[in-house]
């Protein structure tokens, strides 16, 4: 049975989206892809040439997202990256899809263009919570704890709410066998998100290595 895109993908952000609502009917595709199809406002080109949040441009965005979910749930990354590269053509200063893109291509494996499209992002906004949680994944695709704690950290200053962040924190604590931190930080995320699957795995291992 097809895979959908996991939880790290599904939540990148929380805003409501309907553009696709308007024209497309998804019924073939599981619900986590479908989350991801219609995730994407787009974004008009701003005078100054950055990147700004706004409402979408007029062109084929829908067919190419409604490609991008069907990929994901068929499990072929390889084609949701082509159809993003696609839509990113279209328009270049559209944060969302510079957001998914750089998701899709962690899916991929091609972890240094993740990073290269996640820091564009954070030049322009430093204090983009999403794109510093995925870059706190392309830190662990590294082996880099170091760096993801910082990313974390930075986080979590914008954001001491985000469940995702402070599940990873966890995370960190318990392979460091700093388990009070650990605890605290499951806490954290589970307070604002009692289904964060990272936060309840987290702490079932963490009652585990207390031997509880």
């Amino acid at each position: 049975m097809p895979k959908g895109p996991p939880p790290a993908i599904m939540s990148h952000t929380n805003r409501k989206r309907t553009i696709m609502r308007k024209r497309y009917t998804f019924g073939l595709l599981p619900a986590a892809a479908l989350t991801i199809a219609l995730s994407f406002p787009g974004c008009r080109t701003p005078p100054d040439g950055g990147l700004r949040e706004g409402p979408p441009p007029q062109f084929e965005e829908e067919e190419l997202y409604a490609g991008v979910g069907l990929a994901l749930s068929l499990g072929d990354p390889a084609k949701a990256v082509a159809a993003l590269e696609e839509a990113e053509k279209k328009d270049p200063h559209s944060v969302e899809t510079k957001r998914l893109l750089s998701q899709v291509l962690l899916m991929a494996g091609r972890v240094d263009e993740a990073r290269r499209s996640l820091e564009k992002i954070l030049e322009n906004d430093p204090r983009d919570t999403d794109a510093l949680y995925s870059l706190s994944l392309v830190a662990a695709a590294k082996n880099d704890r170091t760096e993801r704690k910082n990313l974390l950290d930075r986080l979590i200053e914008a954001d001491p709410d985000n469940d995702r962040a402070q599940a990873s924190l966890g995370e960190i604590f318990l392979g460091e066998k700093k388990y009070d931190d650990a605890e605290t930080a499951f806490a954290r995320s589970l307070a604002s998100n009692p289904a964060n699957l990272t936060a309840l795995l987290g702490r079932g291992n963490l009652e585990l290595r207390r031997g509880r």
